[in-house]
């Protein structure tokens, strides 16, 4: 039996979703991504993980400013 890889997404708090991704590994270089732009040390946002009947599950809530990079 093999398993179903999960679907991740990420959105902004209160919105719809900025993108989504096929792993977690891939999710979190995109988060480290978007915390190392210019406008976006600010927000937060919310990663969820498909539940694979076409629901999302919350699986974190994460303040960019936490991803971005250390000097």
């Amino acid at each position: 039996m093999s398993a179903k890889r999960k679907k991740w997404k990420v959105t902004y708090v209160g919105s719809d979703a900025v993108d989504q991704f096929t792993s977690e590994k891939a999710t979190h270089e995109w988060l480290r991504s978007l915390a190392n732009a210019p406008d976006s040390k600010s927000q937060r946002v919310q990663v969820w993980v498909d539940q694979g009947d076409g629901r999302w599950q919350l699986h974190d809530e994460e303040d960019l400013s936490e991803w971005a990079a250390k000097p």
